[in-house]
């Protein structure tokens, strides 16, 4: 029991001669931002596409688009004209008769018949009441039956002009029977919806569409703002480029969403294009004071948004910028940088390391 006793001590006297010193306190050194942990992008000119580009359509002149439709129930005589053929503004289309029209226009020929008639007795009994031969209530009684017949001219008359025909047409209605549509503008049949012998009730829709060679206008929504200096084109499903020049005509903030609606006219020979013809509108920017840098790349410091531009000793460096234009993953910015030189790709990496610096 005694030897196990003096082993022990023995053994706690070496543990204690043989256990390592602890070392003495060195103070942390804190390390500032460095090229090494640093990912860097080069500068580019402001040419992405993608930054000002969005579906668009040609929205037609609406002089240029017609329909020729009945606001009465016709029967379709003749039809004069197939899709694809060139008319001018005048010609004629179809030949349909109208019964309801025919009706209104003999309505209106019996009442001004019937008021005439009515005038002239009038005015012989008138000249009865002033040799004192004739009573006052006979000419009331007239001048009773001249307003109800006055009231039957008049409600066919507004049936007549409701038609939308113009007066030479309401002419042959009188003297044919038929009625002749004509296209309101020179251009080009686009559809025709009737066939001989069909019968169009009002409200079924336009028997004819029309489209003209009158000027275009694009229409697209931008998510992004204009920036200035940009220059666009209208790029059509088939290839076709389309030169919108350097501003849109008119422009209006969309307050729902923020974004852009814009319009441009098309101006010359591009003028003539399809309404609704589909395509995209891209801008591309042409001021050289403008570059292209990754929306990462941004951060806001000391009230002012910078980029960190590689130092000739490695490290970023903080430069103030004007953010133009933002959309997705790109950035279009004004300031002091050059096509090509080298910047933090995300921003945040620095200022978080400068956060743990001062911390």
């Amino acid at each position: 029991m005694k030897n196990v006793l003096r082993i022990g001590l023995l053994a706690a006297s070496f543990a204690g001669c043989d256990a390592p010193q602890a070392p003495p306190e060195v103070e942390a050194e804190v390390v500032g931002p460095n090229s090494a942990s640093s990912a860097w992008v080069e500068v580019a000119a402001a040419g992405d596409a993608t930054l000002l580009e969005a579906p668009a359509e040609v929205v037609a002149d609406p002089d240029a688009v017609a329909e020729v439709a009945a606001t009465f129930r016709v029967h379709v005589d003749e039809v004069l004209v197939r899709a694809g053929d060139q008319v001018a503004a005048g010609d004629v289309l179809l030949r349909v008769t109208a019964p309801g029209l025919l009706e209104a226009a003999a309505a209106q020929r019996s009442a001004e018949a019937h008021a005439a008639v009515l005038r002239a007795r009038r005015e012989r009994l008138e000249q009865l009441r002033r040799e004192g031969l004739m009573e006052q209530s006979k000419i009331f009684e007239l001048d009773v039956a001249l307003a109800e017949v006055d009231g039957r001219r008049r409600a066919a008359a507004a049936t007549l002009r409701a038609s939308g025909l113009s007066p030479a047409a309401l002419g042959r209605l009188g003297k044919s029977g038929e009625v002749e549509l004509v296209s309101p503008i020179a251009g080009v049949v686009r559809e025709v919806e009737v066939h001989l012998g069909q019968v169009r009730e009002p409200g079924a829709g336009p028997m004819l569409r029309i489209v003209g060679s009158g000027g275009s206008r694009v229409q697209a929504r931008l998510v992004a703002a204009i920036p200035e200096g940009s220059r666009f084109e209208f790029v059509l499903g088939d290839g076709r480029v389309v030169d919108l020049g350097e501003r849109p005509t008119t422009t209006l903030v969309v307050p729902e969403d923020g974004t852009t609606l814009a319009w441009w006219d098309v101006a010359g020979d591009a003028g003539a294009l399809s309404p609704g013809l589909p395509g995209r509108v891209r801008g591309r920017v042409v001021d050289e004071s403008l570059h292209q840098v990754p929306s990462a790349a941004l951060a806001f410091e000391a009230e002012r948004t910078v980029v960190f531009r590689r130092a000739e000793d490695g490290q970023p460096t903080a430069v103030a910028v004007e953010v133009v234009a933002v959309s997705g993953a790109t950035a279009l910015v004004r300031g002091p940088l050059s096509v090509g030189e080298s910047i933090v790709s995300n921003a945040a990496t620095v200022t978080a390391r400068e956060g743990a610096g001062e911390g």
